[in-house]
């Protein structure tokens, strides 16, 4: 017979009812341990039925499909446990190869198998086989360049860069360095000495430098100011007497001596004025060869003091002071080069001013000939100028009647907008939105439809000011012919190039007040048009995010459904097998007639009753704990919601909840001090577990939408690995009914009751 021990170390072989032969061996990840002592027994054609291994003689009870008990031979019971096994690794084993072919996990190093174990399967391992068995193309399989090529990066930055060692070599240098050998510091501090000496005789050289420039530039100053005294009263003696002239009305009364004698003043004033300018000419001459004498004594000077100092050799002093001699002369060059500019510009402009009174003079005997003419065309200005014109009363009232018009229906389009809010999700359906819709595009219409009516009305209002405006030049024109200012012929070059100009900028400008209203009102219909679509798919897309919020809770409500209807019918089940064994123990306690026997079977009908008790513990531990993860799962989604809502409307933080707190205690302990049970505490860390596991849940699936760095498949393993954590921990409530099944049983063989739900996750 072979043992548990044996089928975990080698393959083994087994011939079935129908004479064809199996070979197998169990998985690296599985063992026939992990199924003791519950394993199925198959009997060909029929449904497994559940039972417990034992070493006793006694006969196997098995049920069949048809509810009929028949009991095995003792030599035969651990083959058929056997078997029972071999057919549950094999289904477990297809489960999780359809699991690994659908999941690729780029990225992790493979687990290292024992090829010892697999030497039937031959010497490649299940990675390297799925990826020989693999077409090229799939994309459901690993890619195995891919994965040499993660793990070499892996490896290499394992590696410590060059850069990291010579960063820690330099930190192992020392922060200061004590020299060895001290000297004196006599000679620095006579060199200090003298270099302090050496800038204070050159920012003295420096400063009577400049006060050589001062005094010069106040000889500059003062016959500049002489200059310019002279001539503004010049200037202002002759703009007095020809300021009896300026007047166009003056100018009818004046004969041609009066222009002779305003064209004697001028000459006269104008030699004066050339005198003038040659005497400054002649003392800024003067000012620069006093300057280049001054500068030469300074610089004889402060040589000899550098030279007393021998702060520098004698030839680096020379050096220096050629060097400022230099740009001295440089200097005083510039300056001759602009007295001679300057002297130069004064006559030039003094030869300008005469040309322009002269030809003024001349331009005077033909203004009075023009001062009717621009009386003429100054009137028609300021007609066309007027705020009558500029600014038509009648096209005021239109856009106030138009303003008044466009509040109204905005103020309409406002409250639509208003009600907007109380369409909420619970209260109102889509139809009811799309409707909302239509009646906003049917006030915009309306409103677009009342801004071009009115913006006709105004267009005409502006076309009878540019007719008015056409009626008033030709009542000019015909006062120029009349006065005999002009002839026709000249009459008509005077109005056209000037009066049709500015009617031209008038209408012109109506046009662009026109267009840019046009286009305004064109522009600010498509933005509301826009804004209104996109307030209308904003509504859309929320109640979209409110609908995957209520699927989702409705999923929810019938997972738990689902799972407690599966709970109550695998109770259901077991304890019908339960209950079955209970009466055959009760029917052998009747047929028995001696005391002892009695007894002993009355303890094994006991022992059947504490395992109905049990299975009925378990089975409400199991409901309750599943009924506890609940509204944790409903958490789960609402926290799911808040941070969808907070992403849409881009707010930074999202609603975290309040942590779910525990009942106080039952009716029947409160205000008692009792100490907690076993199976309290049992309970207790479940719901801890499946908090743990559903906070896990919701950061990783927040981290998932906002974009983290790792991949989905490594977020699903997680996820995965925290709920077989959390099975293990709440498997522990199933174990512990199973210990009191297996306590109170004894010797007894019969059908065992399944674990918990949460071993099968």
């Amino acid at each position: 017979m072979e043992t548990a021990d044996a089928c975990r170390r080698r393959p083994c072989e087994w011939r079935a009812e129908g004479g064809r032969e199996r070979i197998f061996a169990f998985p690296s990840f599985l063992t026939a341990a992990d199924f003791l002592p519950f394993v199925f027994l198959v009997t060909p054609g029929k449904r497994p039925a559940m039972c417990k291994s034992s070493k006793s003689s006694h006969g196997l009870p098995i049920t069949t499909t048809v509810g009929v008990a028949r009991v095995l031979p003792s030599g035969k019971v651990y083959r058929q446990i056997f078997d029972d096994e071999i057919n549950l690794v094999h289904a477990l084993g297809r489960a999780r190869s359809k699991i690994t072919q659908h999941k690729v996990l780029p990225g992790k190093i493979p687990l290292v198998r024992d090829l010892e174990r697999r030497t039937s399967y031959g010497f490649l391992s299940e990675r390297q086989e799925i990826w020989s068995e693999a077409m090229p193309n799939d994309q459901l399989t690993e890619n195995p360049v891919q994965y040499k090529k993660a793990m070499t990066q892996a490896h290499a930055k394992a590696k410590e860069s060059e850069s990291v060692i010579a960063a820690r070599e330099v930190r192992g240098l020392a922060d200061v360095i004590v020299s060895d050998k001290r000297t004196s510091d006599i000679v620095e501090r006579i060199y200090e000495n003298k270099k302090l000496c050496y800038e204070e005789v050159v920012a003295q050289f420096k400063q009577e430098l400049a006060c050589v420039g001062k005094e010069i530039e106040e000889c500059y100053a003062k016959q500049g100011k002489l200059l310019l005294v002279q001539l503004q009263e010049s200037d202002q003696a002759f703009e007095a007497f020809f300021r009896i002239s300026e007047s166009d009305v003056t100018l009818i009364s004046y004969t041609i001596e009066d222009f002779e004698r305003m064209w004697a003043l001028l000459f006269q004033e104008t030699q004066q004025r050339r005198q003038w300018i040659r005497d400054l000419d002649e003392a800024l001459h003067q000012c620069e060869v006093d300057r280049a004498e001054q500068i030469t004594v300074v610089l004889s000077k402060y040589t000899k003091m550098l030279e007393d100092i021998a702060y520098l050799l004698t030839s680096d002093v020379h050096r220096f002071i050629h060097k400022e001699a230099m740009m001295i002369n440089q200097a005083v060059l510039a300056n001759r080069r602009a007295v001679s500019k300057l002297f130069l510009n004064l006559m030039e402009a003094d030869l300008k001013r005469d040309s322009f009174y002269r030809l003024q003079l001349e331009e005077r005997k033909e203004v009075w000939k023009v001062v009717q003419k621009k009386h003429i065309i100054s009137s028609f200005r300021e007609f066309v100028e007027s705020e009558r014109i500029q600014n038509p009363s009648a096209v005021k009232m239109e856009l106030e009647s138009m303003l008044e018009d466009q509040r109204s229906l905005a103020q309409k389009r406002n409250e639509h907008l208003f009600s907007l809010g109380s369409l909420l999700p619970l209260k109102h359906t889509k139809a009811e939105i799309n409707e909302w819709y239509e009646s906003l595009v049917e006030l915009n219409k309306r409103i677009d439809t009342h801004n071009v009516q009115s913006m006709m009305r105004i267009r005409l209002q502006y076309e009878k000011v540019c007719q008015e405006c056409l009626e008033k030049l030709q009542e000019s024109k015909q006062n120029l012919i009349d006065m005999k200012i002009c002839t026709p012929k000249e009459a008509e070059k005077i109005v056209n190039p000037s009066f049709y100009q500015l009617i031209g900028e008038l209408q012109l400008q109506f046009e662009v007040k026109i267009e840019k209203m046009d286009a305004d009102l064109e522009y600010l219909v498509k933005n509301t048009e826009i804004n209104c679509r996109h307030l209308y798919q904003y509504f859309q897309d929320v109640l979209a995010i409110f609908d995957v919020h209520q699927q989702k809770l409705t999923q929810q409500d019938n997972e738990l459904q689902k799972a407690l209807n599966d709970c109550r019918c695998k109770h259901e089940n077991m304890n019908k097998l339960r209950e079955m064994n209970l009466d055959i123990a009760v029917d052998k306690l009747r047929m028995q007639s001696t005391d002892e026997k009695l007894k002993a079977y009355l303890e094994k009908v006991y022992a059947a009753l504490d395992i109905i008790r049990n299975g009925y513990t378990a089975f409400h531990q199991d409901l309750l704990s599943k009924v506890i993860a609940y509204p944790r799962h409903v958490r789960h989604q609402l926290l799911c919601y808040s941070a969808t809502i907070s992403r849409y409307f881009y707010v930074l933080g999202s609603y975290k909840g309040k942590t779910l707190k525990k009942s106080g205690g039952s009716a029947e302990g409160s205000g008692e001090d009792r100490e907690p049970t076993e199976e309290t505490k049992e309970v207790e860390e479940t719901e801890e577990a499946v908090e743990i596991l559903l906070e896990k849940e919701s950061e990783e699936e927040l981290l998932l939408e906002e974009g983290d760095a790792e991949g989905p498949d490594s977020i699903e393993e997680e996820e995965r690995e925290e709920m077989e954590a959390s099975a293990r921990r709440s498997g522990k409530i199933g174990i512990g009914g199973d210990d009191v099944e297996r306590a109170g049983e004894g010797n007894l063989l019969g059908p065992k009751a399944q674990g918990p739900p949460s071993q099968t996750w």
